[in-house]
This record gives structure tokens, sequence and C-alpha cells, in this order.
């Protein structure tokens, strides 16, 4: 058999999907042998039908018009939906699939590569512009324009010299550039400015951060107790702490509660199943992810010369029981409770120890450590979730966006400051599921529409996702009509969230999962 090789259907786009695709081309393009692949499909198969008893419309599937046997969810499996709007992994493919390439060669001195992929085809058609960024923002003063001489001939490369002024830079502040190809020209695609191929290379990191305690001003805080409550009084703010669960029991600043009573951060490591993750959810239910109970086993407590307040948990992290998830790919879950098979010391569990730091001004740090007894277990996520009052739905944050995006599906969202809603991180999936991750997160801010609010900061990278719903209610919904009305705002801060991967199918239907 003669080269080059068409690797058949190698991404499967049903759902939320579509990870890995950047792995395949670094292959493909590192060799000749391979020609490319095909994503299955384009375009989703759902239509529009109507709720009989309330009017609803809604995209539907197979089984919603009373058809047996069905499909059920596979005819959503287009990079747009079929209202043709694109879906995320739309505009990965466009990223991955550009033809040209960018990458850093000496950014100290600015020295940048471009490598016009196309074959016969010179770059004349765009207009390439740079622009560096600081923080998350444009910065003022430098940007500018490639000159069309300095732009590569088909399959040439070429080097560059941007006027960064490495040496001018902040310390304390973080940079990157970015270099993107306009059209100049209106074309059947898009019309001119449209940004047609794009590249984010990183310049340099922030450096000497300072410590909470050194930027930390108030009053000593009090620390105190109410029956199974610890209670951190200080100039401006109540932290109260669960003797229980080892978390934060409510928190308010200037009188503003930020988090209700026994909403706050605890342990999460289930997320809602997207379509292509039939290899994985079953074990996430039946090691009891869903439900897992939480249990201080040990505690301490003590104020530091400086007036820090700091409380130290060890927790056990485990769920009653398992659990079924039933309903394959029909788009309808229903759970079956193993209430007769309890889960004793040696069925699956976490162990944390948890170490939380107030300081003066009411900044709350955490400190924690986690493990597990079967580390076999392939978790959805790992971090923490928590409940805030529907009045903080501003939702920013500096790190890869403003698509959602994944670990494995993320090199077409850039790391910058985002400014969005809840409401607008909701993805109208013909069958909700999983969405709103957001990767390489520094920070992450929740405010309402007095700018009051909440901030959390990373020490080094979170995963972040804010809705307005929880990942249980958005499993349980065949349709987004049919979600509950919304409780607040349900934030994930994840230290990992497992990829999307890639669900390769022969015809007749055999299907592996490759991460």
């Amino acid at each position: 058999m003669k080269y080059p090789f068409h690797i058949s259907e190698y991404s499967h786009s049903m759902g939320n999907a579509v990870g890995n695709l950047i792995d395949y081309w670094e292959a493909i393009e590192s060799t000749n042998f391979f020609m490319g692949g095909a994503i299955w499909d384009w375009i989703d198969q759902a239509m529009y039908y109507y709720d009989k008893k309330t009017g609803e419309r809604f995209l539907a599937y197979g089984g919603d018009f009373g058809d047996k046997p069905n499909d059920g969810t596979f005819v959503n499996n287009g990079l747009i939906f079929a209202d043709m709007k694109p879906k995320p992994q739309y505009f990965e493919v466009k990223k991955v699939y550009q033809n040209v390439g960018v990458k850093a060669i000496d950014i100290q001195q600015g020295k940048i590569e471009l490598f016009n992929k196309n074959y016969f085809k010179d770059l004349s058609d765009y207009q390439v512009e740079w622009s560096l960024f600081k923080d998350g923002v444009a910065a003022a003063g430098s940007a500018g324009t490639i000159a069309a001489a300095d732009l590569p001939k088909a399959r040439q490369k070429k080097q560059i010299v941007l006027p960064i002024k490495y040496g001018k830079l902040d310390a304390g502040s973080e940079y990157f550039v970015k270099v993107q190809f306009l059209l100049n020209e209106d074309k059947p695609w898009a019309n001119k400015g449209f940004v047609q191929m794009e590249e984010q290379l990183f310049v340099k990191a922030a450096e000497n951060k300072p410590l909470i305690s050194s930027v930390a001003n108030g009053k000593n805080p009090v620390l105190s107790k109410e029956g199974e409550l610890q209670v951190v009084k200080g100039d401006q703010f109540v932290a109260k702490f669960d003797n229980k669960t080892g978390s934060i029991y409510s928190l308010a600043y200037a009188n503003k509660q930020i988090i209700r009573e026994g909403e706050g951060p605890k342990l999460d490591a289930l997320r809602a199943p997207v379509d292509n993750d039939n290899w994985a959810y079953q074990q996430w239910f039946e090691k009891g992810l869903h439900n897992l109970k939480h249990k201080v086993l040990s505690s301490n407590s003590y104020t530091k010369k400086d007036g820090t307040v700091v409380l130290a948990f060890t927790i056990e992290s485990q769920a009653p029981y398992g659990a079924s998830l039933l309903g394959g790919t029909s788009g309808t879950y229903t759970l079956k409770e193993h209430t007769d098979k309890p889960f004793g010391n040696d069925d699956f569990k976490f162990t944390s120890n948890q170490i939380w730091t107030i300081y003066k001004d009411g900044s709350i740090e955490l400190s924690s450590s986690i493990t597990s007894n079967n580390a076999s277990v392939v978790l959805a996520r790992l971090g923490y979730s928590l409940q805030l009052p529907g009045e903080f739905g501003n939702y920013s944050y500096y790190g890869r966006g403003p698509i959602n995006n994944y670990a494995d599906r993320k090199t077409a969202q850039f790391i910058e400051l985002h400014k969005s809603t809840v409401k607008d991180q909701f993805v109208p999936w013909p069958n909700p599921q999983n969405m709103s991750n957001n990767e390489d997160v520094r920070w992450t801010s929740l405010t309402n529409k007095d700018g009051q609010g909440v901030i959390f900061i990373a020490k080094e990278h979170l995963a972040t996702s804010a809705l307005e719903y929880s990942e249980l209610e958005l499993t349980f919904a065949p349709h987004p009509y049919q979600l509950p009305k919304s409780s607040g705002v349900h934030l994930h801060l994840d230290a990992a969230v497992t990829g999307l991967g890639v669900i390769a199918a022969d015809k007749g239907r055999h299907w592996k999962k490759t991460v």
C-alpha cells in the first residue's frame, strides 16, 4: 500500500467533544505518510419539535417523537448545531486546520518564525497584525503590522523580529504576543477584517508575586465557637467553618452574604457526562462520586503571632453507597442507587488534608492535599465546588477563552482577560452535559450589578466553570428547557479536569476511547 494515508474517521463530534485534535495534526504534519482524516460530522441532525403540554420548542433527537427503535443522541454529532450555530469544538477545528504556523525562536529578542503551510498559495490575502498583552489585556502602544514583504511564500518559513522591548517589561506582570492574519478583502465565507488565522506566544511570567500576608491590612480577626461552627470575625467580614465537614459554612463581607449556609466549597470529582464519556461515566457513579459525604477525622485551630487564623482539617469523603446511571445514549438518564450495598472502609474514598488561613483583610487561603485509596479510577475532575447567590452573575476570568475549553481542546482559546456572565456560559446542547470549563485560569471573579463579589486566585493555574445549574441537574434534564429553576451560581475550581478525548468509530459502530 502506498502513502499518504487517510486516517478515516479520527474524531467524533458528538456533544461536547473533539479533544486531542492538535495531537493528531502535530503527527500528521511531522511526516508525509498522512494526508489527514475525517470528523464525524459537520452538522447535527436534530429537528425542532414542541412539548405537547407546554408548547415549548426544542431541538429533538431520537425517541422524542415516540419513535422506537431509535438512535438517541447519535444525531447530535456535528461541528455545528442543527440551527447552524457553531459548537465550541468548531473553533478548535478552525485553529488546528489553519494554514500558517507561528512559533517563537528567541522571544526575548522578539524573534519569531512564520511558516506558510500552503503548497501553492502565498499569504497576500491577509493583513498580519501583532499585539502585546500584559496581564491579559492589550498593552497600549505595543502593536503593529508585519509587512507583506516579510511573509513567507508557499511551503516556506521566514523569521522576523517584533519590537517588544523585553528589557522594559514589568517584572510583576505576565506577557503574551498575539499574531493575527486578517482578510484584506471580502471573501465568500467572511468579510474583510475577519481573523482567518491566529496564534498566541508566551513572552514572560510574572515575577516576585507578593504574599497575601504582606498586603493584607486590617484588625486582627477573632476566632470563637458557635456549636459545631468555628467563627472567624474580622474587620468587615465573618467566616464560619463547619467542624463536621471541614469547609466554609457561610461567608459575608461588609454584611453582604457571599456564601449561604452550607454551600461552601467541598471536594468534587463528578461532571455531567458528555456524550463521548460512555467509556468512563459508569464508574463515576459506581464509586459514588455523585453523592460524596464529607466527614472530619481530626482538626486543629490556632492564631499566629501576626493575627492570622489557621484552621486545619483531615477529611474523609465517601458516598454511603454506589449507583448505576441508566439510559445509555438515549439522552434520558435515571439513577439506580444501590442502597442494599453500603460502602465499607475499603470502598472508594478520598482523604484530604485542608489548611484554611484567614488573613486580616478577610482573604482566605486554602491549601489542600488530596489522595484516594484507588489511584486507578479515572476521575472526571478533581477540585472543589461551591454555590453562590444568583445575584453574582457577572463572570470574569484571566485564562483561556472566551469559548469553553478543556485540557485536550484548548489551543484555539487564548490566555486573556475574559468578561462574561454566568448565563452566557451555558451552551444549548440538545441534551445538557458538562460545559463552561476554562483551562489555565490565573484568577476568576463573580460579582453583582454593583461590582460587589468575590475573586478566586490560583497559586498556579486552575480549571474553572460557572453555571446556573449543578452537574446533576445537567445530567438528568433531557433537554435545556427541562432544567429546573436555578438555585444560584454553581462554581467549580479544579486542579484538573479530564479531557474530552477522541472517540473513533468504524461503520460497525465499534467504539474506542483514546486520550
